[in-house]
C-alpha cells in the first residue's frame, strides 16, 4: 500500500491539454490550459478578427444546448511565421495567437469532456476535473495496493480523472505491469485533505506524473522485443544502464542474445536498481553463452557485488589462471543457468573442485579442503540486489567507531579524487572500511548510513536524543544517529512517520542534508551555480544544489550534469562531507 505522509512542500504543475482541432474555418488551432478550475484558452488564426468563445459542457459526446461560458478576444495577437508546404508549394504565412481571458468552472461544475468552440465552428475538445473529485481519486490512488492499481487506473481514465499520460501501461504484458504496480504502491504520495490547497494538490500531481513517467520508460524499455532490443538500450537513458560489456567493441554482443536472456529474470519491481540489475545479469548470461572464458572472468569480476554475490570460499589463492579455468568450466553449464541464484551456486561447487584439485598438486595428492570462511569475494562489491528475486542486505558500516585507519585502504585506485577525504574521515573515525582493508568506494549508501556519517561529522551525536519515526525502532543501530540529526533540525523524514533508512539516499537529498549542516555550522554559502538538467532536480533542493556547487563543497557527475535522483556512493558521501568539514576549518 502506498505510503501516506502530510503535505509540507509546495509546488506548482500546469497540465497541457494536447490538442487536435476538430474543425476549423480561419481557426487552426485551440489550446485549453487547465489549472485546478482555472480554464486559459488560446486559438491561432490565419487572419485577424474578433472570435467569441463559447464552452459547452459534454454529455453523452454531445455539447449541451447551453454555454457554461462565453467570451470574446479583447487583447492584441501575438503575431508569428510559418513555413507551409513543400518544393515549388513552400510559402511562408503569418498567424495570429489570440488568448482569451482567463476563466474559472464553477466550483460545483461537474468532471468530464468541455468543448471550447471559437469562432463559427472551430472547435477543441478539453478534460475538466472537479477538484474534490481530483482529491478523492488521488487518494485511492495513494492508498491503492499493488493489485488494485490497474482496475484504479483503468476507471480513473474512463471517467476522465486521468489528466496524466498512462503511456503503454495498460499494453503491457501481466509480469510487467504487476513490477510497475510494485513500485507504484511503493512509492510516497501525500494524503490530501478534503480542503487541500491548490498548490498541495499540484504538488501531489507533481509527484505522481514524474514517478510514473519514470516507471513508463522502465516499462517499456523492459517490453522491447528482440528486434527493437538494441535501439530500446540506446534510449533509456534516464534508466543509466551500464553498458561497459554491452556496447564492448571486441566483443560485440549480440541484442538479441541479451535480450533473451534478460526474459528469464524480468524485474518483480521496476526501481531503477531492479532494472538496472536486470539488464547486468541478462549482459553477463549473454556472455556466458557467447564470449570467451577471458571475457568472461572480467565480466564475473566486474559484475559481482551488483547484479550477482560470488563467494571467494574457495577462490581465495586463486591466480588468474583459476578464474579463467572457472570461467570455462561456467561456459560448459550455463544453459542451465536461469538466475543469479543458480549462477552462484554454480560457481561455488566449480571453483571448490576447481581448489581441490590445486590443493593435491601443492600437497602432492595430500589433503585437500577449502580455505574455510565464507565471505563475499574481495573482487568485487559485497552488495547486491539480486535479479531473481530476493533482496541481500547491504553490509553496513562498522558499529566500531574507535578503529582510526591511517593509511590508504587497498581498493581506491579508481577513486583517486576521493581518497584524501576517506582517509581524512576514517581517522577522524567519521566512516569504517568493511573487511580485509577494503572500503568498497562504489557501493551505494543509505539515508542512515550517510547520516551516521554528517552526524559524527558536525560532532552532534546526542544519546538522549529521541525520534517518533515508526521505521526507526528505539533498538536498530542507527536510531541514535537519526534521532541527533532530527534534534539538530538537519534531516527530515520521507513523511511525518517514515524515515526510509535502508533506502538509497539520492544526490539532491544528500545536498539538502549537507546544506542545512552548513547552516548550522553557520558557513557562508554565497556562490550559485547551474546546471544542464535543473529541471529534474526537485524543488525543495534546487537551492540547496544551487550554492553547495556555487561554494565548491558539491559537484556535478560530468557534462554540466548533477544527476539528482541517482544514488549516492560511499566515495561521493565521503568527499562531500570532508569538503563540508574542511569549509569549516577541518574537524577538531
Amino acid at each position: 500500500m502506498l505510503k501516506k505522509c502530510l503535505i509540507v512542500i509546495m509546488s506548482s504543475l500546469i497540465a497541457l491539454i494536447p490538442v487536435t482541432v476538430c474543425t476549423a474555418a480561419s481557426v487552426t488551432e485551440i489550446v485549453a490550459d487547465v489549472n485546478i478550475y482555472t480554464v486559459t484558452i488560446r486559438a491561432t488564426a490565419d487572419a485577424k478578427g474578433d472570435y467569441p468563445l463559447k464552452v459547452y459542457r459534454m454529455v453523452n459526446g454531445e455539447p449541451e444546448s447551453e454555454p457554461v461560458y462565453m467570451g470574446q478576444t479583447e487583447s492584441a495577437p501575438a503575431i508569428w511565421e510559418k513555413v507551409v508546404g513543400e518544393g515549388e508549394n513552400k510559402r511562408v504565412i503569418t498567424l495570429y495567437t489570440y488568448t482569451f481571458d482567463p476563466f474559472e468552472l464553477d466550483v460545483m461544475s461537474k468532471s468530464g469532456k468541455y468543448l471550447a468552440v471559437v469562432g463559427d465552428s472551430a472547435s477543441q475538445e478539453f478534460s475538466f476535473i472537479n477538484k474534490q473529485d481530483k482529491i478523492v481519486f488521488y487518494n485511492q490512488i495513494s492508498a491503492a495496493a499493488e493489485s488494485e492499481l490497474n482496475t484504479l487506473l483503468q476507471s480513473g481514465a474512463d471517467d476522465g480523472l486521468v489528466d496524466f499520460d498512462l503511456g503503454n501501461y495498460f499494453s503491457y504484458s501481466t509480469k510487467i505491469q504487476t513490477a510497475f504496480n510494485t513500485a507504484l504502491a511503493s512509492f510516497e504520495l501525500p494524503v490530501l485533505s478534503d480542503d487541500a490547497s491548490d498548490e498541495e494538490i499540484r504538488f501531489f500531481e507533481t509527484l505522481l506524473k514524474e514517478e510514473f513517467a519514470r516507471l513508463l520508460a522502465a516499462g517499456d524499455f523492459l517490453s522491447a522485443d528482440s528486434t527493437g532490443f538494441d535501439s530500446a538500450v540506446k534510449q533509456a537513458t534516464e534508466l543509466n544502464l551500464d553498458l561497459k560489456f554491452y556496447d564492448h567493441e571486441k566483443l560485440k554482443l549480440s541484442p538479441a542474445a541479451v535480450h533473451s536472456r534478460m526474459q528469464d529474470v524480468l524485474p518483480y519491481n521496476l526501481e531503477n536498481y531492479q532494472v538496472q540489475n536486470t539488464f547486468n545479469f541478462a549482459v553477463l548470461m549473454a556472455m556466458l553463452d557467447t564470449a570467451s572464458y577471458g571475457f568472461v572472468t572480467e565480466a564475473l569480476d566486474y559484475y559481482n557485488g551488483k547484479c550477482v554475490n560470488l563467494s571467494d570460499k574457495h577462490t581465495k589463492e586463486f591466480d588468474d589462471v583459476d578464474f579463467n579455468n572457472l570461467s570455462s568450466e561456467l561456459k560448459k553449464v550455463a544453459s542451465n543457468i536461469k538466475n543469479a541464484s543458480q549462477l552462484e551456486t554454480k560457481y561455488d561447487e566449480i571453483a571448490e573442485k576447481i581448489e581441490t584439485e590445486k590443493n593435491k598438486e601443492e600437497t602432492g595428492g595430500g589433503s585437500s579442503g577449502g580455505s574455510g570462511g565464507g565471505s563475499s569475494s574481495g573482487r568485487g562489491n559485497s552488495n547486491r540486489n539480486d535479479v531473481s528475486g530476493a533482496v541481500t542486505n547491504d553490509l553496513l558500516p562498522s558499529e566500531n567507531t574507535n578503529e582510526v585507519i591511517t593509511e590508504a585502504f587497498h581498493d581506491l585506485n579508481t577513486v583517486s579524487w576521493a581518497k584524501e577525504a576517506i582517509c581524512y574521515l576514517a581517522d577522524k573515525n567519521v566512516l569504517n572500511g568493511r573487511e580485509n582493508g577494503l572500503f568498497y568506494p562504489d557501493d551505494l549508501v543509505t539515508r542512515e548510513e550517510f547520516v551516521k556519517m554528517i552526524t559524527l561529522a558536525l560532532h552532534i551525536l546526542d544519546d538522549s536524543a529521541e525520534t517518533g519515526f515508526t521505521d526507526v525502532e528505539c533498538g536498530r543501530w542507527s536510531y541514535p544517529y537519526i534521532a541527533s540529526g532530527v534534534a539538530a533540525a538537519i534531516i527530515n523524514g520521507v513523511s511525518e512517520q517514515k524515515f526510509a533508512p535502508e533506502a538509497f539516499i539520492t544526490r539532491q537529498d544528500m545536498a539538502v542534508i549537507v546544506f542545512r549542516a552548513a547552516q548550522c555550522m553557520k558557513l557562508e554559502l554565497s556562490g550559485t551555480a547551474a546546471f544542464s538538467d535543473e529541471n529534474e532536480i526537485s524543488d525543495y533542493a534546487k537551492n540547496a544544489v544551487s550554492h553547495l556547487a556555487g561554494t565548491g563543497i558539491v559537484n556535478g557527475v560530468g557534462n554540466g550534469l548533477f544527476a539528482p535522483k541517482d544514488a549516492v556512493t560511499r566515495a561521493q558521501a565521503a568527499k562531500i562531507i570532508y569538503e563540508l568539514v574542511m569549509a569549516n576549518g577541518g574537524m577538531k
